[in-house]
């Protein structure tokens, strides 16, 4: 239910988070039965309620750097691809598609394959 449970994985592939300020996840099929067996919004009311409850609003923004962070890196990767694709090709990839297979082989969230290479 929580952020260390689910921060390897794509943004896209992350259940919906209850609360910005809270790090809980809704459960899905692939949760865990013992982490399934307290219902995500239990824990997370449990934890409003509680005195560490005023730890946690500092933690979003925290999370929210770090996924910056990881955007920023899935970026990078992209490009040296590219840069890759060229140096091999002698010219640029026209499409981000054109780098699927061989240099990458999944594009981040927010470019399709189709999208034209800058």
């Amino acid at each position: 239910a929580g952020i260390l449970a689910q921060c390897d994985r794509p943004p896209s592939e992350r259940p919906t988070v209850l609360d910005d300020a809270y790090p809980i996840y809704t459960h899905v099929a692939t949760t865990p039965a013992a982490v399934s067996a307290v219902p995500a919004e239990r824990l997370h009311k449990a934890l409003q309620e509680s005195v560490l409850s005023g730890l946690f609003p500092a933690l979003g923004p925290f999370f929210q750097h770090c996924q910056q962070e990881a955007d920023a890196i899935e970026g990078l990767r992209v490009e040296m691809a590219a840069r890759h694709y060229a140096l091999e090709r002698g010219a640029p990839p026209e499409t981000y598609g054109d780098l699927l297979g061989t240099y990458l082989t999944a594009l981040p969230k927010g470019i399709a394959a189709s999208d034209r290479v800058p």
